[in-house]
C-alpha cells in the first residue's frame, strides 16, 4: 500500500533529518489539550504487510510505534492537541527513540482525521503548516 509507506516515509524522514542535525524549527501546535472523549484516544494499526505504524493516544500523549517486519525500529512519544479536525503535535515536547537513540525534533506536525466506527483516517499531513503529503492513511482500532 503506497500510502502507508508514504506516511511511514514521512515520519521516518523527519526523525531522520532531525537526528542528523535538520530539520528546521516550528511554531506551536495550536489547537486545544484533548477532552477525555476524545475519538482518537486507543489503539490505532496500519499495516502494509511489511511494516505496522501503531498510533496510541491517550488524553495527553501520542505514542507512534514503527515495526518493520514485526521487529520495533522507532517509536516516539509526543503530547498532541486537538483542533476541529486536526491533530498535532510538536515532536520536540516529546521524546523520539529512533535506531536506539534518543533525539528531541523541533518541528510541528500535524493530520487532519475522521473516526468512523474502527477506523481512523488521517491525511493532508503538514510539516509546521505546510502541506507536506496529501496521502489518505486508514487506521483500525486495536
Amino acid at each position: 500500500m503506497k500510502s502507508i509507506r508514504t506516511l511511514f516515509g514521512i515520519l521516518l524522514v523527519t526523525l531522520v533529518l532531525v537526528s542528523c542535525g535538520g530539520g528546521g524549527g516550528g511554531g506551536g501546535g495550536g489547537g486545544s489539550a484533548p477532552a477525555a472523549s476524545n475519538s482518537l484516544i486507543g489503539t490505532w494499526i496500519a499495516d502494509d504487510g511489511t511494516e505496522t505504524m501503531e498510533w496510541t493516544f491517550d488524553n495527553t500523549n501520542l505514542t507512534i510505534k514503527d515495526y518493520i517486519n514485526s521487529t520495533l525500529d522507532s517509536h516516539a512519544i509526543v503530547p498532541y492537541t486537538v483542533s476541529g479536525n486536526v491533530f498535532s503535535f510538536n515532536v520536540h515536547d516529546g521524546t523520539v527513540v529512533y535506531g536506539g537513540s534518543s533525539t528531541g525534533i523541533n518541528r510541528v506536525v500535524s493530520f487532519e482525521y475522521s473516526v468512523s466506527g474502527n477506523n481512523l483516517t488521517v491525511t493532508n499531513c503538514k510539516y509546521d503548516g505546510v502541506l507536506h503529503s496529501s496521502d489518505t492513511v486508514i487506521f483500525t482500532r486495536r
